[in-house]
């Protein structure tokens, strides 16, 4: 029997080397980084946390694994890649995990 499909989340922490480069990360992230994203087929949903005035959490949401595997072996790598040429290791390190999705409750705002 095969397993149900859960959605994953994606999760990339990112340290910022200071204020400065926190600002162009942010907006970048917000402008740029989480659009392109969302375009990712599979890709549902992209949020930004600011963990601390050094520390971002990226979550975003993929419908399957599958469709998670696929960006990470076929888009991650030029995004990744524009994201370097912007913001060298000198100034942002990342950290990525993943999970899948267990439950999903929520109350209207």
């Amino acid at each position: 029997m095969n397993e149900p499909s859960h959605a994953i989340r994606y999760r990339v922490m990112a340290k910022v080397r200071d204020e400065d480069v926190a600002f162009r990360f942010e907006h970048w992230m917000v402008q740029n980084h989480g659009p392109d994203l969302l375009k990712v087929p599979g890709c549902l949903e992209f949020r930004l946390y600011r963990d601390s005035a050094l520390v971002y959490e990226c979550a975003y949401l993929f419908a399957s694994e599958t469709l998670l595997n696929s960006y990470l072996e076929n888009g991650a790598p030029a995004l990744r890649a524009k994201g370097r040429a912007l913001f060298p290791e000198s100034e942002v390190t990342f950290t990525r995990d993943q999970s899948p999705l267990l439950a999903d409750e929520r109350k209207p705002f």
